[in-house]
């Protein structure tokens, strides 16, 4: 985008910011989704809701408001691109959010009487879904939470992944789910994450000892299958380079709903890795 800026209709504004996540199309423009907001506030033009785009993910048809009248729809709207737009971002703002802030945001979840859409969604789908060998959720190819959980840890895992997902749009970040998987949006970087639950081998000793055809020796004779621990597991999918802390589990002395907090720095950590090393920096 040129120096001089882009013009747009007012008309023309509104149906890009209903066509797709408010912080992929200011990144388009070159500013922040929060200048973005600004600009669409001075011009009497709404944007869609926190969670807009995860109901619609989760085949829902969320309301949309409509173009108030007031300014003429043509009416021209000039944006320029913000010259630090990818130099400097606002870091020190959004990847060093003091606890006391991330842990507001979660207290404010717990309060919600509704779980998020996409909770809701992957609730109702795998619901209906048979355990794997393993006891284990098979997660299905549709519109679903990256889970992989038996139904003994289900409706707290499920719980848990309310909470990561209301208090990250809560902070301004958007929730999708990619083909990766569930992704957090962070100032236009996409950080993947996922739920399991860990597994203990068992070994299973056979009732009968075939004493025909070759011999194997004792250690041979016994099966093995996986069974659910009831630990459940927060991970990370970074890029390898980043070398960024990648798991939070539950522990003796702590909790997996304990570690919430530490999981959204995380996640806003990466991002800001991720971002420095992919924005090219014009100085």
């Amino acid at each position: 985008m040129s120096n001089d800026g882009i013009t747009l209709t007012r008309k023309e504004l509104y149906d890009l910011v209903w066509s797709e996540p408010m912080t992929k199309l200011a990144d388009k423009f070159g500013l922040s989704d929060v200048g973005l907001k600004k600009k669409c506030r001075n011009h009497n033009i709404p944007v869609p809701p926190r969670g807009y785009w995860a109901r619609k993910q989760a085949g829902q048809r969320p309301w949309v408001a409509p173009l108030p009248k007031g300014f003429p729809l043509d009416t021209e709207i000039t944006i320029y691109r913000n010259p630090m737009h990818g130099k400097n971002p606002p870091w020190s703002k959004e990847n060093r959010i003091r606890t006391k802030e991330i842990e507001k945001q979660i207290t404010l979840s717990t309060q919600s009487k509704f779980p998020h859409p996409l909770i809701e969604q992957t609730r109702k789908i795998l619901k209906s879904c048979t355990p794997n060998k393993d006891s284990i959720l098979d997660t299905p190819n549709q519109v679903c939470i990256d889970l992989q959980v038996s139904p003994y840890s289900f409706d707290r895992a499920l719980a848990i992944m309310d909470l990561i997902l209301k208090a990250l749009e809560e902070l301004g970040h958007e929730v999708l789910i990619t083909d990766k998987g569930t992704s957090a949006v962070v100032s236009g970087s996409e950080i993947h994450f996922s739920m399991t639950e860990d597994l203990n081998r068992r070994h299973i000793e056979p009732y009968e000892h075939n004493l025909e055809g070759y011999y194997r020796f004792g250690h041979s004779l016994f099966s093995e299958n996986r069974v659910p621990t009831g630990n459940l597991c927060l991970t990370i999918h970074p890029p390898s380079w980043t070398n960024a802390r990648k798991n939070w589990r539950d522990t003796e002395t702590q909790k997996l709903e304990h570690s919430v907090t530490s999981f959204i720095k995380g996640i806003l950590s990466v991002a800001a890795r991720h971002h420095r090393a992919t924005v090219p920096n014009d100085e």
